[in-house]
């Protein structure tokens, strides 16, 4: 009568949100790994390139968290992955949970190429101008 949903299905592969392992985000926020492990905001477009380099079935979907209040391109983005094969075993077997996928792509995110160049740029900060210091103005005697 219905059909049995199995784990290769991906309506059962896990969700990953760029705001569960977002520093600037809190646990009621959403961030769901430590503060420690958490990396500064994080794209959906890196946690697809490293689930994907991790041997995991990766899906980009344009959806948001629930509790995401900034509605902006930067902020959008869900990433589907398979977590375990039809048989229950997971299909990276040193990742074996949920909380372990996280962790690891947190680790990744500062050693990817675009995290690298984007903060080895020199600060365009312009060098403030010289003002010269000025003293009383003198006044002519009354």
């Amino acid at each position: 009568m219905y059909d049995r949903l199995t784990s290769d299905n991906e309506a059962r592969w896990a969700s990953f949100y760029p705001v569960y392992i977002n520093v600037k985000r809190t646990l009621r926020q959403g961030r769901r790994i430590p503060l420690a492990k958490a990396v500064e905001n994080p794209t959906s477009q890196e946690i697809y390139e490293i689930l994907k380099n991790a041997a995991f079935n990766v899906k980009l979907e344009k959806k948001m968290h629930p509790r995401e209040s900034q509605r902006d391109l930067q902020f959008q983005g869900c990433v589907r992955f398979q977590l375990k094969q039809a048989d229950g075993r997971p299909v990276n077997p040193d990742l074996p949970n949920r909380e372990a996928v996280f962790i690891y792509a947190a680790s990744l995110i500062p050693k990817l190429k675009s995290r690298q160049t984007r903060s080895n740029l020199p600060n365009q900060e312009s060098a403030p101008a010289n003002k010269q210091a000025r003293g009383k103005k003198k006044r002519g005697h009354r």
